[in-house]
């Protein structure tokens, strides 16, 4: 249980919001990223075996010409699985970067939920190893990603946007609702156009 003076100090009742909200929806979140990783390997799977044969040393090449199904296909296949690692990648280390400077250097996440995000980015960076090689037989972008580095604008942008949502959620049981619009308006811009 939170002490309740702890709770009137707004950056601190802010980083118990930001704690519990990461932790809670990374493990909320768990089975079904597993299950979109499992559906992205089968489906990449399911592409590399229709524009590609075993040849006499057991090592899959593509037949050519390629159907144009199978390429249409296998171009949104990739672009989604890529999309997936994408976004994965930026929450990770926006998590780094939320760790670094909310916490100063203390990870924000619990050693369970670590472990769990650790395994789900392993998990999708060994599917995109392993199918990279489809991108080049459909003439793509590869599916490997670079570290997506705190210090990028997009995993900066990210961090920020969490925080802004923590910070919002926790000015939700404040008294203050000016301050939770404000918090609320700089997390989605969006939700202010249109007000005069």
């Amino acid at each position: 249980m939170v002490p309740f003076e702890w709770c009137k100090d707004e950056e601190a009742h802010l980083l118990f919001y930001l704690t519990n909200d990461l932790n809670s929806t990374i493990l909320r979140n768990a089975p079904t990223n597993r299950d979109l990783c499992i559906f992205a390997h089968c489906a990449l799977d399911g592409i590399l075996r229709r524009i590609g044969r075993l040849n006499g040393s057991k090592i899959f090449v593509p037949v050519r010409p390629i159907p144009e199904i199978a390429t249409l296909i296998g171009k949104r296949v990739c672009a989604k699985f890529k999309s997936l690692l994408e976004e994965t990648l930026i929450m990770a280390s926006a998590i780094d970067v939320i760790s670094e400077t909310c916490l100063g250097g203390e990870d924000v996440l619990f050693p369970d939920t670590r472990a769990t995000l650790d395994a789900e980015v392993s998990n999708l960076r060994t599917t995109a190893d392993v199918y990279d090689p489809l991108t080049d037989w459909l003439e793509i972008e590869s599916l490997t990603l670079k570290e997506l580095a705190p210090g990028s604008p997009i995993v900066d942008a990210k961090a920020k946007q969490i925080v802004l949502i923590s910070r919002a959620d926790a000015l939700v049981t404040s008294s203050d609702l000016r301050k939770f619009k404000d918090a609320l308006h700089k997390a989605w811009p969006e939700l202010g156009e249109g007000e005069s």
